[in-house]
Parts: structure tokens; sequence; C-alpha cells
């Protein structure tokens, strides 16, 4: 949350009620550093660039940095649906973009449309799939409206764990467009589980993950992309579609 101090044009520009939210925000990481909290991140870059820059009197002796791990539903493997199941219940007939997640700025859907629109002008027929209402955002709402996208774009209410990762495991590639976490994507992390096509936003939570890993982001396998360019999310997508 303290992101959004770090990202707050962004925010702003797409939804203004984040203006009051961010103010809360602040005074709750503020009150915590006063009372003495010890306040732990889920990154280097995290710990390093928003709690000791933006959290007013944190010592850096009361922060501390751990990675979590990717939290599976148990033996999730043994409830995955047919991929014929799976497509009739959703309705999906073509290859298909997976983002589950909910619609906020942050969360940057409005490049995935975008690029969307690009793949489309390329007469790249595929679908993309979301778990959240772009009218969250009014921004993506508009882009989708704009690019004539609405039969292009599947909007899923609600689904169940076993529902999530049966997409998950039937998708053509998993977009991950994401402008910050807490720490490595959330999103990213059940895709590699699954075996799913990935690209990934090229950000510092991203890099510092995959280097901790032992690899770097060009050896990693992954298709990284600038999360401000639609041209070069709608790239890496075409690439790994083809």
């Amino acid at each position: 949350d303290v992101g959004m101090r770090v990202h707050y044009d962004d925010f702003f520009s797409m939804d203004p009620v984040y203006k009051a939210r961010h103010v809360d925000i602040r005074s709750r990481a503020d009150n915590l550093a006063r009372s003495g909290a010890f306040i732990f991140s889920e990154s280097e870059h995290v710990q390093r660039e928003q709690v000791l820059k933006h959290i007013a009197g944190i010592d850096h002796t009361y922060t501390d940095m751990i990675y979590f791990p990717v939290f599976l539903p148990e033996n999730i493997d043994e409830h995955i649906m047919d991929e014929k199941d799976t497509r009739q219940k959703f309705g999906l007939k073509k290859p298909y973009i997976f983002y589950p997640t909910q619609v906020r700025p942050y969360k940057n859907v409005i490049l995935l449309v975008e690029a969307l629109a690009i793949l489309k002008e390329r007469n790249i027929d595929v679908e993309l799939v979301l778990t959240g209402n772009p009218s969250d955002v009014p921004e993506v709402e508009a882009a989708i409206q704009r690019h004539h996208l609405s039969d292009r774009i599947v909007c899923l209410s609600s689904t169940k764990e076993h529902e999530l990762f049966s997409l998950y495991r039937y998708s053509a590639v998993v977009a991950v467009p994401t402008l910050f976490e807490a720490g490595s994507p959330l999103q990213a992390g059940e895709a590699l589980y699954m075996n799913s096509p990935l690209v990934v936003s090229d950000i510092p939570l991203v890099r510092e993950r995959i280097e901790f890993c032992g690899m770097s982001p060009e050896n990693s396998g992954l298709k990284l992309f600038d999360p401000k360019n639609p041209s070069a999310l709608a790239n890496a997508l075409e690439n790994v579609l083809q």
C-alpha cells in the first residue's frame, strides 16, 4: 500500500477516489512506525524504495524482508478440469490471454486492452479473459469501447479455485502487466506452477526475484516487457502465441 505514494500520479489520474485512500494509508503507516512497529516487506526493493523512504520516522533496524512462496490450494492438480469442460463452462472458443486480477489502476489492465487492440489490427484472433470488472477503472472500460473489443473480452464475475487453475492450464498465454506489487506478482508464480506461457512486466520486483533464483532476466525463459508500452506487450504476446 505504501507503493501508492511512489505511484501517486498513476493512481489519481485513473481514479480520483485514491486521493482519500492515499491519505488514510499514509497516516496508518506513519502511526505504526511511531508506535515502534517492526515492518516486513516482500522484497528488498520495497524495503529500500518504499518503506524506508516513505514512512515517516521508520528506523532501518525495525525493517526486514522475506520472500513469500506461491500459495497453492491443497492437491490442486487433482482437481483440474478437462479443457473441454473448462471452455464450455466459460464460453471460450478461441485461444485466450488470461489475467486473473481485480481491475485496479496499478494492475495496468489498460495496457493489456491496448495490446489486444494491436493484436486485432494484426489479425491475431485471440480473446482476453479477466476475473475483474473493467468498469472499476473507467479508463479501462473506455478503452474497451473505443477499440470495439467487447466481443473479444470475457469477464468472469467469480471462479472457484479449481476453475481458476484450470483457466491457467489451458490459456495460450498469461499476461501480467502490473506496474508494481508488494513482491513478485502472484499471478506469475501461479502461471509458472501450471506450466502456462508467461509474459510479465519488466519491473524491479520481477528482476529481483529472478536473480534471487540464480538466473538473469535474459536467460530465465520469461518474456519481459516495458509496462508503459502497449506495442512492447503486443509484441511479447504475439511472440508467445506463435
